[in-house]
């Protein structure tokens, strides 16, 4: 089912939904997700047909500037590459204020049905993908100050299920972005297959982000020592695998990427940092746990701003003692890459659903 939620007269949001559940037409999880760079909602088609038997709904949302999506303005885009500070966090708070209304218009107007007593089923789960979560940890900080109407704070509140940061890039978490991409020189060719990708971490840096500890990975010295930056031999990347009749609409043109994908992933840092800190401390949707996924084979900036968070997290608690931290919860899936919702779409909505 494809449809274009319209945020006013010329603005839209194109959406992709598997519909409701057969196996549970009044009891299942819709799970929202939003994509990251280059690729768009597409490249997590192939989950769909696996939603029914897994009690799930799956919706899938083009940002602004994706295929079906409205394009950004002249104005928009000047101040996403502006590198004023002001102007960024005004246009990321637009960005928030899309979202949050797409969602209301979800609930209101798709009969989501609504979170059970026991919080098995019912609501809705909202996911971020890769740099998707540049959008996800600002929604979680900024919603209570970006969404002014009560009535709306409390529809949100009341269906959102969760919020998952699944493979979060390592920028979204606030780590600086490599300079192959500040410099551009991360060209849309080799985008692709290094994003789909095989990596071989050493195990114990994924043992910290299940168990984690002050006493362990103290620097990110030693988080380096242990993360593979050489893409492994033993696998193809997914997206040399994916036909290219298909490729061609699951990814953004060049135009697109190059206007508007890459200042996204060069966006102030301190900013970005500014929301993941935010985004766990219990603001707006405060019954909404955060789940944080990270795949054992995807890049290592990646499994690195897992760590950074994590490590964070535990700071919080333990050294400054914040009392007021949402509930965050770490999974790790240690034998895919960055893209298991193309290379195990089944395996992928089974574990999803149960995360979310």
């Amino acid at each position: 089912m494809k449809r274009a939620y319209t945020l006013c007269q010329s603005t839209q949001l194109y959406y992709e939904d598997s519909g409701v559940p057969d196996s549970a037409p009044t009891d299942y999880k819709t799970l929202v997700i939003v994509h990251g760079t280059m690729f768009n909602g597409g490249i997590f088609k192939r989950i769909l047909p696996f939603a029914s038997h897994n009690k799930a709904r799956v919706i899938l949302v083009n940002q602004r500037d994706y295929q079906h999506s409205t394009p950004f303005n002249k104005e928009e885009l000047e101040a996403l590459t502006s590198h004023n500070k002001d102007q960024q966090d005004s246009f990321i708070r637009d960005r928030v204020r899309e979202l949050a209304n797409c969602l209301i218009w979800l609930i209101e107007h798709e009969d989501i049905p609504p979170i059970s007593s026991d919080r098995k089923t019912g609501g809705l789960a909202v996911i971020g993908w890769s740099s998707g979560n540049c959008l996800m940890f600002p929604f979680l900080a900024l919603s209570d100050e970006v969404i002014s109407d009560k009535n709306q704070k409390d529809v949100l509140s009341k269906n959102i299920r969760a919020v998952v940061i699944y493979e979060a890039a390592g920028l979204a978490w606030g780590l600086p972005s490599p300079p192959s991409v500040e410099d551009l020189a991360l060209t849309y060719e080799m985008f692709g297959p290094l994003v789909g990708a095989y990596f071989d971490h050493r195990p114990e840096i994924l043992d910290y982000l299940e168990s984690p500890s002050l006493d362990k990975f103290t620097t990110d010295d030693e988080v380096h020592s242990v993360l593979s930056y050489m893409p492994a031999t033993d696998r193809t990347p997914t997206m040399d695998r994916v036909p290219a009749e298909i490729l061609s609409e699951v990814a953004e043109p060049p135009e697109t990427f190059y206007r508007s994908m890459i200042p996204v992933l060069i966006l102030n840092s301190e900013l970005y940092r500014s929301y993941a800190t935010l985004a766990v401390r219990a603001g707006a949707f405060p019954n909404a746990p955060v789940e944080v996924v990270v795949c054992g084979r995807s890049l290592a900036n990646i499994v690195h701003g897992a760590y950074r968070f994590q490590r964070d997290l535990l700071e919080d608690r333990l050294v400054r003692k914040i009392e007021n931290q949402r509930k965050t919860s770490f999974h790790v899936w240690r034998e895919f890459n960055h893209c298991p919702q193309w290379d195990e779409p089944g395996k992928f909505i089974e574990l999803m659903t149960d995360v979310a």
